[in-house]
């Protein structure tokens, strides 16, 4: 079940943090299956997550670098 007080909240810490310059977050959970909160609501399989200011231990992130153009 989404919690989305806590998907609020992480759209909020990923709005107000600042990313990292060549390395971009990458979620591969699933939207209402096995993602958090956020890929629920905001994000999903394949995009950005929540956290891009640093590393995340979730099991369902990956480090990608940023492409360029």
């Amino acid at each position: 079940m989404t919690n989305f007080e806590n998907a609020e909240r992480l759209k909020i810490y990923n709005d107000t943090h600042k990313t990292r310059k060549n390395i971009v977050n990458i979620c591969t959970g699933k939207r209402n299956w096995n993602g958090c909160d956020y890929c629920d609501i905001y994000s999903g399989s394949g995009l950005e997550c929540w956290k891009q200011d640093g590393k995340h231990n979730c099991v369902r992130c990956q480090e990608r670098e940023k492409s360029v153009g």
